[in-house]
């Protein structure tokens, strides 16, 4: 998250998992006939470290984001990332949140919020020996195993505790400071998509109502490489329908991946390309053939922009739907310490340029640096402000009590609900 490069990636190209690993040389699909096959599995990997060392095994992957989470410690070893994957699933841990929450404790270690006597040994970027014991302490409860399990935002918590009593700062302040490299937003870790560069994708993390996955909007590639998002009301507008559509393919259990990478030809010839409209209307046709209804795309959206409410006030009754809860770190949103800043320091120059127009950029590259997370904070709440109009809700990511009423959800716990955030029955145009 810090630069989103590494010279090393080459090590783990696919390449090489195909020429070490994957035997069969294609991917497995679900099933038979599906055209994109996105699945892939190894036979006969030797496990090197942890309780089964030696051990011949099958791995279910790697899949991108398990690769991710890898390289996030700074290991690009392709034998360990499968060893990781394997494992992961033999103890029922999340590949993202275990990867996530290790590399961010090396952050503490390495900016000098943790010590190697707090943690029992020396946490370092790139060292798989520390990785791996981090790992089976983490799958067993034992040693600062208990620590990591606990996720990135209580072990947050965990380290400004102790820090604040060693160096004198606030509680307070040290959180702050944690904060804004902390990979989690709702207590969930970021999947492994660096957003500095895309607006609607730090949106799409910072709305999700499980947290900053990329399932409910996955929106960096048609805002940061072919720029369909150009502004803030198409941003906003797409931060409220993709939501719904991907929402819709978990209720109804149907891979939405024939949708996202394989356009219709007449997609095209729509006013949004990037909504896929005719593949989803084939979805729509299918779904009516299977159940024996009758609906149209629309009748789909609208059932689940229910279901997404529902959801948004289930999130509400438990103290994580405000507009609080859809802040995201800085890291998310730029360079947030100086050296990610001078790493590619003429881009980010050359985008603060085009942000002052005829002013004159500072001299200095601190003042540069702060200038620019200045703006991108800016950018984040004015996103909020937008995205929270097309939905109908409050400034403070408050629902309506008018949206909820035309689902039919405005029972009386819903109204009570509501109420404790000062809703009363008022217009769409507050």
């Amino acid at each position: 998250y810090q630069y989103g490069q590494h010279p090393d990636t080459k090590a783990i190209f696919a390449d090489v998992f195909f020429d070490r690993f994957l035997s069969k040389k294609l991917p497995d699909g679900c099933y038979k006939g599906c055209n994109l096959a996105c699945a892939k599995g190894a036979e006969n990997v030797t496990l090197r470290y942890g309780p089964r060392a030696g051990t011949k095994v099958g791995v279910d992957g790697p899949e991108y984001e398990t690769a991710g989470a890898v390289t996030c410690m700074g290991i690009f070893d392709p034998g360990f990332i499968m060893e990781y994957n394997w494992y992961c699933d033999e103890y029922g841990l999340d590949t993202i949140s275990m990867g996530v929450t290790a590399s961010f404790l090396m952050e503490c270690s390495q900016r000098g919020y943790l010590s190697k006597d707090e943690v029992g040994y020396e946490l370092s970027w790139g060292d798989i020996g520390c990785a791996n014991r981090l790992l089976h302490e983490t799958a067993f409860g034992e040693g600062f195993g208990k620590i990591c399990s606990q996720g990135v935002l209580r072990a947050k918590e965990w380290v400004a505790e102790r820090y604040s009593k060693k160096s004198g700062k606030s509680y307070t302040e040290v959180i702050g400071e944690l904060g804004t490299f902390a990979m989690e937003a709702k207590g969930l870790e970021f999947s492994m998509y660096i957003t500095k560069e895309s607006l609607a994708q730090q949106g799409g993390y910072g709305f999700a109502l499980k947290g900053p996955q990329h399932d409910e909007a996955w929106l960096i590639f048609i805002d940061q490489v072919y720029n369909e998002l150009p502004t803030f009301k198409m941003k906003a507008e797409a931060l409220k329908w993709f939501p719904l559509i991907r929402t819709w393919f978990n209720a109804v259990g149907l891979c939405k991946l024939p949708w996202i990478d394989v356009r219709h030809p007449e997609a095209a010839n729509t006013d949004n390309p990037a909504k896929n409209l005719p593949t989803l209307e084939y979805y729509v046709r299918y779904l009516n053939a299977t159940t024996g209804s009758n609906k149209t795309l629309q009748d789909v959206l609208d059932d689940t922009e229910r279901l997404h409410l529902l959801q948004k006030l289930i999130n509400l009754r438990h103290g994580k739907g405000t507009r609080e809860s859809d802040q995201i770190p800085l890291r998310a949103m730029g360079p947030v310490f100086f050296n990610e800043y001078m790493d590619r320091s003429d881009y980010y120059d050359r985008w603060l340029m085009d942000q002052m127009g005829d002013e004159k950029i500072p001299d200095d590259p601190e003042s540069r640096h702060a200038l620019i997370l200045k703006f991108r904070r800016e950018a984040y709440e004015r996103l909020c402000d937008d995205v929270y109009e097309a939905k109908g809700y409050t400034k403070n990511a408050i629902p309506l009590l008018e949206i909820v009423e035309k689902f039919d959800l405005l029972d009386q716990q819903a109204r009570q609900l509501l109420e404790m955030f000062g809703l009363q029955e008022r217009k769409l145009s507050n």
